[in-house]
């Protein structure tokens, strides 16, 4: 039993360090002409602020920004892992949070090779995690 238990504790460390590389976090603002109105822009504005400054640290934002403007929302939802939401608040017209999310790996990976979007030179074929006095290499 212990085993077992040491298996899916490992399995779960393992899933959560490769989620924290990919990890941003908007603050967004929104007023519209409804709270949903304006929840449904703030959520598209923090994904695509999120994507920029996550996958900006680690391709050239020369190609990486043009290809976001080029990509439609739907197709950026896909690259999102997890999503979490925390200080809303709501009025009549306005809608403000802080937005926390995961980018999928795997999605990210994808996306940048189909927008042939080049590694910066910076960090040129790793993203790198310090989180949990551990360092993680993910190869893009």
């Amino acid at each position: 039993m212990k085993k077992y238990l040491f298996a899916l504790l490992g399995l779960v460390y393992i899933s959560v360090a490769n989620a924290t590389g990919l990890y941003g976090v908007a603050n967004v603002n929104v007023t519209s002409d409804t709270a949903n109105a304006a929840k449904n822009m703030a959520m598209t504005e923090a994904r695509r602020q999120i994507i920029t400054d996550v996958l900006g640290q680690y391709s050239d934002r020369g190609t990486l920004l043009p290809a976001l403007q080029a990509t439609d929302d739907a197709k950026l939802m896909g690259l999102i892992a997890t999503t979490a939401i925390d200080g809303e608040q709501t009025s009549d017209t306005t809608y403000s949070a802080n937005i926390s999310m995961t980018l999928d790996l795997d999605a990210a990976r994808q996306w940048l090779v189909e927008n042939e979007i080049q590694n910066s030179e910076k960090n040129k074929y790793y993203i790198i995690d310090y989180s949990n006095e551990h360092v993680i290499f993910y190869r893009l």
